[in-house]
């Protein structure tokens, strides 16, 4: 047998034996859980499964901050347009955000919108600036 047909005759060897496994039952993927956090104003904690990809689905519009990365952790929904103090439980956690909305929302580090760490522009989704990670305290949402 020439090289080449043993490199051919191993490809398909191993291209067999990944359809086999291919067939095995893939393991159960757990259930993502989303509570909400006793004691808050809309902030909901994520466990669990795919809980980042459930998290921001669950942003279903206007503009949704996140305590982890790539929208994992705890989620606070600002609840419209204007100025927005960010619930206790949930202040300097913020580090990822989805804005589903056209406007931009101003973020700021203290309560009452003092303090402002920058501008997060429409239809934004991902981590927050590194330098503000776990900084906000207030919001306006500039509808």
């Amino acid at each position: 047998m020439t090289l080449r047909g043993v490199a051919t005759a191993t490809a398909l060897v191993a291209a067999l034996g990944l359809g086999i496994a291919g067939t095995a039952e893939a393991a159960p993927t757990p259930q993502t859980t989303v509570t909400l956090v006793p004691g808050t104003d809309n902030v909901y904690k994520y466990e669990g499964g795919d809980f980042g990809a459930q998290a921001y689905n669950d942003c279903a519009g206007g503009t949704c901050f996140f305590s982890e990365f790539d929208g994992v952790g705890y989620r606070w929904t600002v609840p419209g347009c204007g100025r927005h103090n960010v619930p206790t439980w949930f202040n300097d956690l913020a580090t990822s955000a989805w804005n589903r909305t056209s406007v931009t929302v101003n973020i700021f580090k203290n309560a009452n919108q003092s303090g402002y760490l920058g501008p997060m522009p429409g239809w934004f989704k991902g981590s927050l600036d590194p330098a503000h990670d776990g900084m906000m305290s207030s919001v306006d949402s500039l509808c």
